[in-house]
């Protein structure tokens, strides 16, 4: 594993566990993942979550974009699925492990 590899796995790991410890106090709060609405409506209540809500949305579609016309440029499998899995499980896990991914496959294959 590169130094390049080894930053992006513990960006993934971390992207993982502190949002999701965020959510699990959520949860114990009287929260519900399952309800996608309620949980984004405190994304909307004051001017600096509206702030950081408008920011994620947008860089998740710019993520999609880059994932898969990235992943289709140089040839890595399944790129539409790392997109798809941070509409579960964050963009702060999913994006860093794309680009592990990424750059393990550019390592692999010279061509690419």
């Amino acid at each position: 594993m590169t130094r390049r590899e080894g930053v992006y796995a513990v960006l993934a790991v971390l992207g993982l566990l502190v949002p999701g410890y965020f959510n699990m106090m959520y949860v114990v709060h009287g929260g519900s993942l399952l309800n996608p609405l309620e949980f984004f409506g405190y994304g909307w209540q004051t001017p600096a979550a509206r702030s950081i809500t408008t920011d994620l949305f947008i860089s998740y579609f710019a993520f999609v974009a880059f994932a898969l016309v990235e992943s289709r440029r140089i040839g890595m499998r399944r790129g539409w699925a790392y997109p798809l899995a941070a509409l579960a499980l964050g963009m702060a896990a999913m994006f860093p492990l794309f680009l592990l991914v990424r750059e393990r496959h550019l390592r692999r294959s010279p061509g690419a």
